[in-house]
Parts: structure tokens; C-alpha cells; sequence
């Protein structure tokens, strides 16, 4: 892998035989160049997935322009991506056999600046005790970068080295893997199998390539009680709000209600108490010079009245007590 506008030097004999020199084997034989494209970027094929029937095409040799037993690519660019293969056949021999000496596989990239997280990654991750926890992370890059992931230790202490990064101290997590996608984006996992509460915390994938680096942080929360604990403590509170509000309520309403029910029983005497008129009976606890006795008021044919005293002992009185007793009438 070269960056764009480098010179590229491709040898096709790298050795003599023994008892030669480099340039006087190579002067001995005749030289092709052959091409293929494929590779990594867009519109190829990766040079894995070609086929070996596949054409090769000439770049120098044979019926075309001698080769030299270097090739040069002066300014390279990415459509120089591909295969090339290296050819020889020995010039003194009359049937001209070219056999493969060399052949390289040349990727060629456009860089055009650091590496690029995509929007979002990686996100704030919210997992039970004990299980799995995922951070992933994407990135767009014209060459393959490399990933890290980074833990901050927050006053932690770690057997492995600490790593200053951004005035903090991190500590580096083993990555669970990274492969590419399509159009040249990447994508690199931290994976904690059982998550505990020792795992809270903030945690950096670190992205680098040739022109640069990109970083971009995610928050990690282990929740350490269930979803029904969580569920019942939550309840609790929620059901015990409308007690607060019914005590005051209570305390207002109860001198009310009393005061109600007193209020509607006065009325209601008031309502059942007999109402006298001129004709009416009235009997009058009168207090005589010596006896308390009750006189019993009848109105007569005049206009006034005449009391007439009611004995109280009731009918087991004898006849002497009654005449001994004195009538008053009253006109």
C-alpha cells in the first residue's frame, strides 16, 4: 500500500545465478510486464476473488516496447491499483519461453485526510448486570486505519500501563474485532461478555491512519438491580403521593363536616319543637307559698283564664289529702 504521487520501483529479477551479477543475469533474458486490476477501492474487485483465467493485460515486451527488468511508476494514482507480473525468457535460446519470475500486488490509495467516525458512534450503552455490553464504532477512511479502544480510568488503578490521552490517564481495551464494510468505511467492536459495576464508565474509540486521527467517546452504565426491583421501588413512591395530599385535605375537611352536623341538628330541634297557640294546653310548674305544685291552665268562657292545681301523686291519693288542699281559681 503507497499513497497516491509516490514513485513505485517494481524489480522483476532480484537475483542471478550462481557465479552472476545481478545486471548480468537480467541482460541475459528478455523481460514482460504484465497488469490486472483489481483491488480494494471503489469499482474493483479485490484481488482475492479473481479468477486465474482471467486476461492479463501487456505493458511492455515481446512485439511491444523492450522492457527493462525495473519497473517504474513515476506518479502513481489509484487507477494503478492491481497485479503485475514479471516474465523472462533466456535471449540465447531460439524458442522464446517465458516463464513467472515476480509478481506483486500494488493498492494504491487517494489520502485525502484523517479518518472520519461516522454520526453516532459509538452511543451511550445502559446494560443489566451480567450481561453482554457492545460498543461499536465506524469510520470512513480512504486506507484501512487502526483501531484502539481507550477506558478511562477515572483514579482507577490498572495493572497494564496507563496511557495519557486528552490531560486524562486511559487504559487500552482489547478491541473484539474490526473488518471493513462497503465504500471504504470500517468498523472496529469492544465487546464486555458479563458487565459488572467495575465496568461503568467512559470509554474512546481512538481511529488512526497515515494522514491522521479521529477520536469520539461513549458512556457505559451497568444497572446493578433488576428490572422488577426497579419496578417495585418505583411503585412505592408514586403510591404513597396521594396520601400527602388527602392529610392536609383531611385536617380542612373534618371541622367542616362537624360543623355541618351540628348545624343541621340545631335546625332539626327547631323544626320538631311544638308550637303553642292560644288554645293550646299549658302546664305551668307554678311555685306556691309552701308546695311545689303544678297548675294546669284551662281557658274559660271569659276572656281570662283560671288555674286549677293537678295533682301529682297520682291516683293512690287519698280523698283527705285532696280536700285538705286549697282551689284557687283565677278569673
Amino acid at each position: 500500500m503507497v499513497p497516491a504521487g509516490t514513485e513505485v520501483r517494481l524489480q522483476c529479477c532480484n537475483k542471478g545465478r550462481q557465479g552472476f551479477s545481478y545486471q548480468e543475469h537480467c541482460k541475459s533474458h528478455d523481460v514482460m510486464w504484465h497488469y490486472k486490476r483489481c483491488g480494494f477501492g471503489h469499482n474493483f474487485t479485490p484481488c482475492q476473488s479473481i479468477s486465474s483465467n482471467e486476461t492479463w493485460t501487456a505493458i511492455c515486451g515481446y512485439n511491444l516496447n523492450p522492457c527493462r527488468a525495473t519497473l517504474v511508476l513515476n506518479i502513481t494514482t489509484e487507477g494503478d491499483t492491481g497485479l503485475y507480473r514479471c516474465l523472462m525468457s533466456h535471449r540465447n535460446k531460439t524458442s522464446k519461453n517465458f516463464k513467472v519470475t515476480q509478481t506483486y500486488e500494488l493498492e494504491v490509495v487517494e489520502i485525502f485526510g484523517s479518518p472520519e467516525i461516522l454520526q453516532g458512534q459509538p452511543s451511550n450503552v445502559t446494560v443489566q448486570k451480567g450481561k453482554p455490553a457492545v460498543f461499536q464504532c465506524r469510520v470512513h477512511s480512504k486506507v484501512r486505519p487502526v483501531f484502539y479502544w481507550l477506558r478511562r480510568t477515572d483514579g482507577r488503578t490498572s495493572n497494564d500501563g496507563l496511557i495519557p490521552f486528552l490531560n486524562d490517564t486511559y487504559e487500552r481495551m482489547n478491541s473484539s474485532g474490526e473488518r471493513e464494510l462497503a465504500g471504504e468505511v470500517y468498523i472496529s467492536k469492544l465487546i464486555l461478555p458479563r458487565s459488572s459495576a467495575l465496568d461503568n464508565g467512559y470509554y474512546t474509540c481512538l481511529a488512526v491512519n497515515l494522514k491522521g486521527f479521529q477520536y469520539r467517546g461513549a458512556y457505559l452504565t451497568v444497572l446493578t438491580h433488576t428490572l422488577e426491583e426497579r419496578t417495585s421501588s418505583d411503585s412505592t413512591p408514586s403510591s404513597s403521593l396521594p396520601l400527602l395530599f388527602l392529610i392536609p385535605a383531611a385536617l380542612v375537611l373534618i371541622p367542616i363536616m362537624v360543623w355541618m352536623c351540628c348545624h343541621w341538628k340545631q335546625r332539626r330541634r327547631r323544626n320538631n319543637s311544638p308550637k303553642h297557640s292560644q288554645h293550646d294546653s299549658i302546664i305551668i310548674n307554678e311555685t306556691r307559698h309552701h308546695n311545689n305544685i303544678p297548675l294546669h291552665k284551662d281557658q274559660g268562657n271569659g276572656s281570662g283564664y283560671k288555674y286549677t292545681p293537678v295533682s301529682t301523686t297520682g291516683p293512690s291519693v287519698s280523698n283527705d289529702c285532696q280536700r285538705n288542699r286549697s282551689h284557687t281559681q283565677y278569673v
